[in-house]
């Protein structure tokens, strides 16, 4: 139902035209969420006192209400540059080192290794990375 209108199977859009009779409350409801999302998308901050405002009697009021308490985080994260790029990397190294140990692990009791920890046997270490201390 959140879905883009114009992205809609044919299918889609005549059972999201039925809930839409069923429960009108839901027709301004997926406007607002489509004009957040086109917010976020467009990375326009100047838009949401708007939304906000009109978030405030619907539904959404919950969620609105929300966004209102961190308007300034909300906003920054509208117009500011970020990434998480670092973070995914790190947690794609550590999910290489948990594949390595139950590789390993595998091996050493005897237990077949599931097809994901069988491919770990092949990765190497990085050089430039210090080795990880058992604990």
């Amino acid at each position: 139902m959140l879905s883009l209108r114009d992205h809609l199977t044919k299918e889609d859009a005549i059972t999201v035209a039925s809930i839409e009779r069923g429960v009108p409350i839901l027709v301004p409801a997926r406007d607002l969420v489509e004009r957040f999302h086109r917010m976020v998308r467009d990375r326009d901050p100047d838009v949401l006192p708007a939304w906000i405002t009109h978030a405030a009697g619907s539904v959404l009021a919950s969620f609105g209400k929300g966004i209102a308490t961190d308007r300034a985080v909300v906003a920054a994260a509208l117009t500011q540059p970020w990434s998480n790029g670092q973070t995914e990397g790190q947690i794609t190294k550590l999910k290489l080192c948990a594949d390595k140990c139950m590789a390993a692990a595998s091996s050493i009791f005897s237990v077949p290794a599931s097809p994901r920890h069988r491919d770990a046997q092949n990765c190497t270490e990085i050089e430039s990375e210090p080795p990880l201390l058992a604990v």
